[in-house]
């Protein structure tokens, strides 16, 4: 209990928590301090919290009765990735199919025409705490902050459209880095294999079993 105190304290910079408030974030966290930090992303997302003086506040007119908070990880991750509309949401998607580490570059290939201001939309998903950004070398890219998050993201993907944008990512591959494309079969390999034809996996994952063997 001492050590969600002192997460939740260094997360929000409050002077002083409300105990229901605590109790709720501690009760539903039960240690998982991830959960704490999605929990907390949550309730400022509801309007529980507000900014103030560098840090956050209570909002006194809040309800807590009223505060409907997701119970699985899972739940809270989506319900933040919700919040922040459906763009927002297409673009964590598909840069889930690309993998925990991905190229704004290859990402762009992936969306379509009119979603515009790509950018902005990846700058407020790295100041709301969802990817972190690469300087390189080789090129600049994002990562998801926590393997779980891109695994939420992930799985909220029809079967159907996931295996539609593993082909999309390969093709994308071949088309934008070629030499990447001779020089790492094994990730034309994987996207193919599951794409919604996975027969072009074949000679890719010979070739990496080539590699693999020298």
């Amino acid at each position: 209990p001492a050590d969600n105190a002192s997460l939740i304290q260094s997360l929000l910079s409050l002077p002083e928590l409300p105990p229901s408030i605590e109790t709720l974030i501690t009760d539903k966290a039960e240690g998982n301090p991830f959960f704490i930090e999605e929990l907390i992303g949550v309730l400022i997302d509801r309007g529980v919290f507000s900014r103030h003086n560098g840090g956050w506040q209570v909002r006194p007119e809040v309800d807590l009765a009223l505060v409907d908070v997701p119970v699985t990880l899972d739940g809270l991750i989506m319900s933040r990735v919700d919040s922040m509309g459906p763009n927002a949401r297409h673009i964590l998607q598909c840069a889930s199919v690309i993998g925990r580490e991905f190229s704004p570059r290859l990402l762009r290939a992936l969306l379509p025409d009119d979603l515009l201001e790509l950018e902005a939309h990846l700058t407020a998903m790295e100041e709301r705490g969802f990817i972190a950004y690469r300087p390189g070398p080789p090129q600049p890219s994002y990562e998801f902050r926590h393997g779980l998050m891109r695994d939420s993201v992930y799985n909220s993907l029809l079967f159907r459209r996931r295996k539609q944008l593993h082909g999309d990512v390969a093709h994308a591959v071949e088309r934008m880095y070629p030499e990447r494309a001779a020089e790492e079969p094994e990730l034309l390999a994987y996207h193919l294999s599951l794409s919604d034809a996975p027969g072009l996996a074949q000679p890719h994952l010979v070739s990496a079993g080539h590699r693999a063997r020298q």
